[in-house]
C-alpha cells in the first residue's frame, strides 16, 4: 500500500492552485487581448449597422430619418460611415492581471458617456439654404421627444434638399419618437444595452482556441 503523507496545510495547497491558475489566465490574457478587442469591434460595428436608427438613416423614404433631418443623399453615406466608424473606434478593453487569489478580469468600454465623440462628427450637421446649421445627430442623441424647431413642420415631399422633404411653416418639428433618444437612452445605449451573452460568446471563442 502506497501512502501519501500532505506536508503543506489545505490552505497552502489552496494558494499553490490557485497561483498556477492565475498565472495560465494571465498568459492567456496576453496573447489573447488583441484578437479579442478586434472581433469584438466586429461584432460592434455589426451591432451599429443594423440598428433601426442607422437603417432608417439610409433609406431615401419622405418618413424616414433621412430625409426629415434633411441630409442630402450624397452626405448620408458619410454621415453613417463616420458614426459607425466611431463608436467602433471607442469600443475598449482592458485586462486586470488574476491576482494569486484570482481576483481580475476584463472590463469593456463602448461609449463615452457623453457622446463627445460622436456630438463632434463634422457629419452630424445640415446645413441650410439661409446657412442655419441644424445638428440632427444632437438631436437624435439627447433631445428625446422635445421640439427642436418652432414655427414649422416637416411636410413629406420629393422635393427639399433631402429629396424626402421640406419644411414649411406649421406648429413644430420633433424626431419621431420610434427613434428619438435622450443621454441614457438612445440608439447607441439601445444597440450595446443587453449584449452580455454575445460578449461572452466571443470570450469563449477567444479564449478557447
Amino acid at each position: 500500500m502506497i501512502t501519501v503523507k500532505l506536508l503543506e496545510s489545505n490552505k497552502q495547497i489552496e494558494l499553490k492552485i490557485n497561483k498556477a491558475i492565475a498565472e495560465v489566465l494571465n498568459k492567456k490574457l496576453r496573447r489573447k487581448e488583441k484578437a479579442l478587442i478586434t472581433s469584438l469591434k466586429r461584432r460592434v460595428e455589426s451591432w451599429v449597422r443594423s440598428s433601426p436608427e442607422i437603417q432608417s438613416l439610409e433609406k431615401r423614404d419622405p418618413y424616414e430619418l433621412g430625409a426629415e433631418f434633411g441630409i442630402r443623399k450624397s452626405k448620408a453615406g458619410p454621415a453613417i460611415e463616420a458614426i459607425i466608424n466611431s463608436i467602433v473606434d471607442s469600443t475598449e478593453i482592458s485586462a486586470n492581471r488574476f491576482t494569486d487569489d484570482l481576483k481580475g478580469g476584463i472590463y469593456f468600454n463602448f461609449q463615452p458617456k457623453d457622446f463627445f465623440n460622436l456630438l463632434g462628427l463634422p457629419e452630424g450637421h445640415v446645413i441650410t439654404k439661409k446657412g442655419s446649421d441644424i445638428h440632427w445627430l444632437d438631436w437624435l442623441l439627447t433631445k428625446g421627444d422635445k421640439i427642436v424647431v418652432f414655427g414649422y413642420e416637416y411636410q413629406p415631399s420629393r422635393d427639399g434638399r433631402s429629396g424626402g422633404g421640406i419644411m414649411t411653416e406649421g406648429k413644430s418639428f420633433r424626431v419621431n419618437p420610434k427613434y428619438s433618444g435622450v443621454n441614457d437612452n438612445n440608439f447607441v445605449t439601445r444597440l450595446l444595452s443587453g449584449r452580455e451573452n454575445e460578449i461572452a460568446e466571443i470570450i469563449s471563442e477567444i479564449f478557447g482556441k
